[in-house]
């Protein structure tokens, strides 16, 4: 087997693995119960209702895994909903995968997909990507290639480089038909301003010192200064997230107080809410 179908082979599994792990990663917290975790949900809870969209994203995620709070997947579902209904894209992409692949929820394929395609014909192309590993894989639905191909275009024309990457690795391999080489260079061409993956790709066509260009040095000539950066813990990204949230829950009382009270706003007082219709009163009871 040559090089080039060697590294075409890798390619390929890494697309899979890559993509079948984004799809089960609907949330990254862990079970806790301890007091620290108790307080923090309740702090989330509260800004959840209170309509910030990270913290509905955050408590969908506790109640998946339990985190603070009894586990309920109901209460995650209810919570993705009410984040999609306030415009963000994606908890209707977790709500999809959720469906589809989620612990603890009876799943509901069509719905998922249904999500999925509606969120990648909004523009996301996490959306998007996933669906083409769905039925490249035969994973969850029947396989289906036209369907790959459709979702891939749909994330490449959207400049998505791992969309366009891997569109690229499959007209190589002519997984559609023959193979389309000169529309994978193109592609690869495409994505190789945010992907090593597909510089590396155009180096096996355009070799060191041919004119055509190499890519490789082209990038590394531009001196990019590599940064190594400690990410926070858990704990530390919550803290964050929380006074980012109060701030800007603070910032939005200040233009309107809710309260007849001058200079009192409905977060300062006890005998205020923000409770404005029926929905609101059914988010105070979760």
């Amino acid at each position: 087997m040559s090089k080039l179908r060697v590294l075409l082979f890798i390619g390929l599994i890494a697309f899979q693995q890559q993509a079948g792990a984004s799809a089960m990663s609907v949330a990254s917290l862990e079970s806790c119960d301890s007091d620290v975790c108790v307080k923090k949900a309740k702090k989330f809870k509260l800004f959840a209702r209170r309509g910030s969209l990270d913290a509905q994203m955050l408590l969908a995620s506790m109640y998946y895994v339990g985190y603070g709070l009894k586990q309920d997947t109901k209460k995650t579902v209810y919570w993705y909903k009410k984040a999609i209904r306030n415009g963000n894209a994606n908890a209707r992409y977790r709500l999809g995968v959720l469906y589809i692949f989620g612990k603890g929820i009876e799943h509901d394929i069509p719905e998922g997909l249904k999500r999925l395609k509606k969120g990648a014909n909004k523009g996301d192309t996490q959306s998007s990507y996933l669906l083409a590993d769905l039925y490249l894989n035969g994973n969850k639905v029947e396989k289906n290639l036209v369907e790959v191909e459709k979702w891939l275009k749909v994330g490449a024309d959207l400049d998505d480089a791992a969309s366009q990457y891997r569109l690229g690795l499959l007209y190589e391999a002519g997984l559609f038909g023959t193979k389309e080489i000169s529309e994978s260079i193109a592609l690869y061409q495409q994505a190789s301003g945010k992907s090593a993956l597909a510089r590396q790709r155009l180096q096996l066509f355009f070799p060191e010192g041919d004119q055509a260009t190499d890519y490789a040095a082209n990038f590394a000539s531009k001196g990019i200064e590599h940064i190594v950066i400690t990410p926070p813990s858990l704990n530390e990204m919550l803290d964050f997230t929380l006074g980012d949230i109060r701030d800007m829950v603070i910032y939005n009382s200040s233009v309107q107080t809710g309260t007849r009270i001058q200079g009192v706003t409905c977060a300062a007082s006890h005998m205020c809410t923000s409770i404005t219709s029926r929905q609101d009163l059914e988010d105070m009871t979760r």
